[in-house]
């Protein structure tokens, strides 16, 4: 039902899967897909105009993936789970939950001093974490999460918007 994107119908198989094997290994992938399910639905509502039900999806799926995290810790869906934690935080306009996902796979999966990135979703999650401060007109902040995005990221694919997200952040400040 997932792949078919019958995401409502996913959601229900998911919850049955996951009382009959709570905590095993199809129960892990089951607490996964049931949030990535009600995220997509969030996602599809949203586009649809429809707020209130948007929300809820967001909301149902935040709490999903926030179980995962806290049922799973050592599971290698960690940075998946955060990262998604993050997007859906992110559309449901909570702003500060987002920038703390996002922060989290940065500093926990990014990249170190000398290296490159240890998984590919740090760098577009930093320039979430920079969007986050602009959408709570924290300026100085954003600035300075977008100029970390282009140290820790040189060659990275998201330089344009990081360029672009310090100018926005330079002209909204008045500087």
């Amino acid at each position: 039902d997932f792949k078919l994107q019958r995401y409502e119908a996913a959601i229900e198989m998911y919850t049955a899967l996951l009382k009959a094997f709570p905590r095993s290994k199809l129960g892990e992938g089951a607490l996964l897909f049931r949030a990535e399910s009600g995220y997509r639905l969030g996602l599809q509502q949203k586009q649809a105009r429809v707020a209130d039900k948007a929300a809820a999806w967001f909301d149902r799926a935040i709490a999903d993936y926030e179980a995962f995290l806290k049922t799973y810790p050592e599971s290698k869906s960690v940075p998946a789970a955060v990262t998604s934690l993050g997007f859906a935080s992110y559309d449901r306009e909570d702003y500060p939950k987002a920038a703390e996902a996002f922060g989290r796979v940065v500093r926990e999966f990014g990249p170190k001093p000398g290296e490159e990135a240890a998984d590919a979703r740090a760098e577009e999650c930093q320039l979430y974490l920079a969007e986050c401060g602009y959408r709570q007109k924290k300026y100085d902040e954003a600035a300075k999460e977008y100029g970390r995005l282009l140290e820790l990221f040189p060659k990275g694919k998201f330089r344009a918007e990081a360029r672009s997200g310090l100018a926005w952040c330079e002209y909204a400040a008045g500087k």
